[in-house]
């Protein structure tokens, strides 16, 4: 939670459990997801955050020009939860979800009030990826992400047009869809040619990995050719690629499709397919 100060630090030795408390969290996100769908609020994407967001006190959400990316207002027994109205709309509602998370920790410790460590400036970077993760679960719930992929299909194309569905970034996507299919990983190749160089590298600009893979962000592609034709021809292929990224080695199946293009600034995604490799 980006909030304003006020709220005094809580010690690293009186935390709480992570796994046990992200448990706790998780559990309560589904249940949040149940109450609607058996309210009639939700049956496909989008999930109605707004409604979510009701369902836990949330009386308010504004969108202000202020420097966070969002900020949860204890007003009573309430809540008011501010975002960044310049960001785009899928991060608001990433944020919106972020926020609902802080209020599901604290209803999952039995706290009905104002609570020191959910509800403050929060330097608290184990509550801040609890959140992360509850908000991935309540805008991407599994049963429905699992039916869309199946229903729409595997392929990279595919899968965007679902992250597009559930109106979420694909970083998050990517996430998501890592904890449903460990073979499958995703990967955003980003350059910056500021240099003016006819070859510029691509590094990692995040990943999304399941069964414990590691890639570094900032790793090289190595001027692989496939992603330079993706580029260049602005267009979707498949190939194989041979990757030294951190525990992922090997030769690998792969779909790359360009996302974005600004300036002299590219981006790539990849869908690797780790459970084939060569």
């Amino acid at each position: 939670m980006r909030c304003s100060s006020g709220y005094a630090r809580m010690s690293p030795s009186s935390a709480p459990d992570e796994k046990a408390e992200l448990r706790r969290g998780l559990a309560e996100a589904d249940r949040l997801v149940d109450s609607a769908r058996s309210a009639g609020t939700y049956s496909s994407p989008p999930v109605p955050l707004e409604s979510l967001a009701a369902l836990v006190n949330i009386r308010k959400i504004v969108r202000l020009d202020i420097r966070e990316s969002g900020r949860l207002v204890p007003v009573g027994q309430s809540f008011v939860v501010e975002l960044n109205a310049s960001e785009h709309r899928y991060r608001q509602r990433f944020t919106l979800a972020h926020e609902i998370g802080h209020v599901l920790l604290s209803r999952s410790k039995g706290r009905n009030q104002v609570a020191e460590r959910y509800f403050r400036c929060s330097n608290d970077s184990q509550l801040e990826r609890a959140c992360d993760r509850i908000a991935g679960r309540l805008i991407l719930p599994p049963r429905e992400l699992r039916q869309e992929v199946e229903r729409h299909g595997h392929g990279l194309s595919d899968l965007v047009g679902v992250a597009r569905r559930f109106e979420v970034s694909w970083q998050a996507f990517g996430f998501a869809m890592s904890e449903l299919f460990d073979d499958r990983i995703l990967i955003c190749w980003r350059h910056s040619d500021l240099s003016g160089s006819k070859r510029p590298a691509y590094r990692v600009a995040w990943s999304a990995s399941g069964s414990g893979t590691f890639i570094p962000k900032g790793a090289a592609s190595g001027n692989d050719p496939l992603v330079e034709q993706c580029v260049s021809e602005w267009r979707s292929l498949k190939g194989e690629m041979t990757l030294r990224l951190g525990t992922l080695r090997g030769s690998y199946p792969v779909e790359l499709l360009p996302v974005g293009r600004a300036r002299r600034q590219s981006e790539v995604l990849m869908l690797v397919h780790s459970g084939r490799r060569n």
